[in-house]
């Protein structure tokens, strides 16, 4: 419910009651509900086996980058930021069904993604049965985010960006503006 204040948003546990499953027959789970520190989320993502996160859109992905750094496989939508930095070579990228209309909230007119439920059954069983495969894929993860994306290869490229910026700039802070644009 990161943009829900409805009640239910706020109650995961009842509304999955609410659907009539048996909770006790589900795989253990844990429905985290409170805000973690950032100290625990480090610790949450190295007692994890995988990262699944089958949302309708990210603006980045933060949590996508976070599991991918700690070297775990991840299971996400094939939609949105998070599709600049995960593959198929270094992730489980979910398929999409279709764009759906955001009808209320925050993103009202938007569209997002609708990811496949089947699709997703399918790579968490996939991942379960190949222990190996998922390893390594969570290996390359971590190099793809150290190669692309630890502090320093962004400070290089911010650093890029600053000089491409400043030689666009006259002294006396005039920009230089061609008709091709800025």
């Amino acid at each position: 419910g990161y943009h829900d204040d409805s009640e239910k948003s706020k109650k995961p546990l009842e509304l999955a009651r609410g659907l009539e499953l048996d909770l006790k027959r589900l795989p253990s789970h844990s429905v985290i509900d409170f805000h973690v520190s950032d100290a625990d989320l480090v610790s949450l993502y190295a007692s994890s086996d995988a990262f699944v996160l089958p949302s309708r859109g990210e603006g980045w992905g933060r949590p996508h980058v976070e599991a991918m750094a700690m070297e775990l496989p991840i299971l996400a939508t094939n939609w949105s930021g998070s599709t600049e930095f995960m593959n198929e070579a270094n992730s489980y990228p979910i398929r999409v069904e279709r764009l759906v209309p955001v009808k209320s909230g925050a993103f009202k007119g938007h569209r997002w993604a609708q990811p496949s439920v089947s699709h997703l059954r399918q790579l968490m069983r996939h991942v379960v049965n190949n222990p190996e495969e998922a390893a390594a894929k969570g290996k390359k993860a971590r190099i793809h985010m150290q190669t692309y994306y630890s502090p320093e290869v962004l400070a290089q490229t911010v650093l890029q960006h600053m000089r491409r910026i400043q030689g666009r700039i006259r002294p006396g802070g005039v920009h230089l503006i061609s008709s091709g644009g800025p």
